[in-house]
């Protein structure tokens, strides 16, 4: 895979989370498919990351 696509498929997971490109690329499968987002691991990051989205959705509306 050359380095242009694997940018692109490493790209929501890095706005997301803050990751660097580096550190996603062994993670690509050379399916095609992006890197996905890992979900909540504790209760308090899923709330936290819960109330970031409500709150974004209010700006967005």
């Amino acid at each position: 895979m050359n380095a242009a696509a694997a940018v692109h498929l490493t790209a929501d997971r890095r706005r997301s989370t803050g990751e660097y490109h580096q550190a996603l690329v062994p993670l690509l499968t050379g399916s095609g498919e992006g890197v996905s987002i890992p979900a909540a691991v504790e209760a308090g990051q899923a709330r936290l990351e819960a109330e970031v989205l409500r709150r974004s959705a209010r700006w967005a509306a």
